[in-house]
């Protein structure tokens, strides 16, 4: 009677007292030969045949391997057999998924679930150590933003957000700082010139201090960085808006109607925020 598997191990025997075969390539072969056997098996061969004909197929790698050695080009070997070692991992990787697909399917679930976490993960670590850095900000490591911590009824709540009054409090009251400034956040607010008919709706206005574009160091293009917010009911506009408005950045001395009621004058034009 046929043994196959003796028959396996007597045909990788040819290639042991060859010095180009470790034992890892060997390994590999062997995968390579039983999954084709098994191949032909499928296809209606018996063992014998399908293992003389798998046998037949690989081709006579003990010859290559004498003449490739000898010629001290052990690298084209490899070169030579990556290709059916690779195909080999693509087939056993197939025959995994069709012998015990739920299994498989788990494996390589929780593998892509894994990498997707440890990814996010990464990238949460990294926003954390990047956030406000000198990229945006020139003074980001000496820039603190003032929260408050609300105790009611035992419960404490914290909030970014302080009182406006603050502000002058800290002034006085804390000599070591060099600069304080206050910005708000305006849920959106109607803009148009005033001889037109439509309003637009801006989502992203904020009210903030004179002293705004000193501490992010925000340099204007058009404009007096001293004097643009020093004045009420003054307003500057970023480039686009400004291009948006009145189809270029120089619009300096020019007004806008605030929610249909005061004007205001532009009195500077940034560059858009990042």
């Amino acid at each position: 009677m046929f043994d196959l598997e003796k028959s396996i191990k007597q045909w990788l025997k040819q290639f042991r007292k060859h010095r180009a075969f470790d034992a890892a390539s060997l390994h590999e072969m062997e995968l390579h030969l039983k999954d084709h056997i098994d191949d032909l098996i499928k296809e209606g061969h018996s063992e014998r045949s399908a293992f003389d004909t798998a046998v037949e197929e690989f081709g006579e790698v003990p010859n290559m391997a004498d003449e490739e050695f000898l010629n001290q080009r052990p690298q084209n070997i490899t070169s030579r057999l990556g290709l059916t070692m690779y195909s080999n991992y693509l087939k056993v990787a197939l025959r995994s998924f069709t012998k015990q697909p739920f299994f498989t399917f788990l494996n390589t679930f929780g593998l892509a679930v894994g990498m997707a976490g440890g990814l996010l993960i990464s990238l949460f670590i990294y926003n954390e150590l990047n956030y406000d850095k000198a990229n945006v900000f020139a003074d980001a490591e000496r820039i603190y933003r003032v929260h408050i911590d609300n105790k009611t009824a035992g419960e404490v709540t914290k909030h970014a957000a302080v009182s406006g009054p603050l502000a002058d409090v800290i002034r006085q009251d804390y000599p070591h700082q060099t600069l304080v400034t206050r910005f708000r956040e305006v849920a959106s607010v109607l803009l148009k010139k005033r001889d037109d008919d439509l309003n637009t709706k801006e989502d992203k206005v904020t009210a903030v201090d004179s002293t705004f574009f000193e501490m992010f160091e925000i340099q204007l293009l058009e404009g007096d960085l001293n004097t643009a917010l020093k004045q009420p009911k003054s307003l500057v506009l970023t480039q686009k808006a400004a291009e948006d408005y009145f189809g270029t950045i120089e619009a300096l001395g020019k007004s806008l109607l605030v929610d249909d009621g005061d004007e205001y004058l532009v009195t500077g034009v940034v560059e858009d925020m990042p």
